[in-house]
């Protein structure tokens, strides 16, 4: 009994030398490790142990890997905003110049009338012109005369107040083809039509027109270019 008592103590006094020798490299083990458990078997043996802490640990942490096969967000820009049409919009101001049949001519008045701001009754009065006045026509449109007034407005005079045609009688010969109109400028309703070579009948003289009289007796308007 006294030999097994002391095998095992001699037992005991090794295990003692072994951790004396073993521990102080565990201390340094749990010095730069994760947070250090001491399982209070041998308290009395660590006190110089490290704890680490959450945070250092936290700290030192590997970042969480990133998922390259999902792509960013894509943030979509706002819509642009639908331009007004209004905001470009121009109103185009009323243009009686394309209009007109430029001409050059002084002719008389053979009634009273207004001269209007446009050849319409709605665009206003400019003045009152007064019949046996010549007036210093400049144009003329379907129902106008475009004369230039003595205040140096451009005004607009009824064709039907004035006296379109000065009279004339002589016969000329035509140099083209030429369309017989019912007045002398190009509204005017096409009535028949002339022939180069042919003679005709000039019965006055109407702007850029002369009026001829045909053999059936029928009158109208042919472009003075269309004479020799």
């Amino acid at each position: 009994m006294a030999g097994h008592a002391i095998g095992r103590e001699r037992q005991r006094s090794a295990s003692r030398l072994i951790l004396a020798i073993a521990f102080p490299a565990l201390s340094l083990a749990f010095s730069t490790n994760a947070p250090a458990q001491v399982s209070g078997r041998f308290p009395s043996i660590l006190p110089n142990a490290t704890i680490v802490s959450d945070e250092t640990s936290a700290a030192h942490a590997p970042e969480a890997p990133v998922d390259e096969g999902v792509p960013p967000a894509v943030t979509a820009s706002p819509p642009m905003p639908h331009p007004n049409p209004r905001h470009h919009a121009t109103l185009s101001e009323p243009s009686y110049s394309a209009a007109v049949e430029p001409t050059h001519a002084m002719l008389k008045l053979k009634e009273d009338a207004w001269a209007y701001a446009g050849p319409d009754t709605s665009s206003g009065t400019l003045e009152r012109v007064h019949a046996g006045k010549f007036l210093n026509v400049t144009g003329s449109t379907h129902y106008y005369a475009q004369v230039k007034l003595k205040s140096g407005a451009t005004g607009y005079v009824p064709l039907s107040a004035v006296e379109l045609t000065r009279p004339q009688d002589k016969f000329m010969r035509l140099s083209t083809d030429a369309a017989v109109l019912s007045q002398p400028n190009r509204y005017g309703k096409k009535l028949s039509e002339v022939h180069q070579g042919h003679d005709v009948h000039v019965v006055g003289v109407s702007m850029n027109f002369i009026k001829i009289r045909m053999k059936s007796g029928l009158e109208g308007y042919i472009p003075m270019t269309a004479t020799e």
